[in-house]
C-alpha cells in the first residue's frame, strides 16, 4: 500500500491531532474502519471538507494510513 495513490474524501482536521487532517477512502466506513491521516499538502491546496483529493500513502499503521495530498 505504501507508495500507492488513492482517492480520499477530505473530512478536515483530524480527531487525533490538530497537526493532521483526515479523510476516508471509499472502502472505509465511519465509526467502523480507520481513516487516512494527511500530514502534508501542496502550499496552494484549498482545504474544503467534502472534496475528493488524491493522497499518496507514505505509512501504514494497524488501523490508519498516513499520506500526503498530491
Amino acid at each position: 500500500m505504501i507508495g500507492q495513490q488513492v482517492k480520499v474524501l477530505f473530512e478536515g482536521e483530524s480527531k487525533e491531532s490538530d497537526l493532521l487532517w483526515q479523510g476516508r477512502m471509499q472502502s472505509q466506513a465511519p465509526e467502523i474502519d480507520g481513516c487516512v491521516l494527511i500530514n502534508d499538502a501542496p502550499e496552494d491546496f484549498s482545504l474544503e471538507p467534502g472534496s475528493f483529493v488524491t493522497v499518496e500513502i507514505t505509512e501504514a499503521h494497524d488501523h490508519d494510513l498516513v499520506g500526503r495530498i498530491i
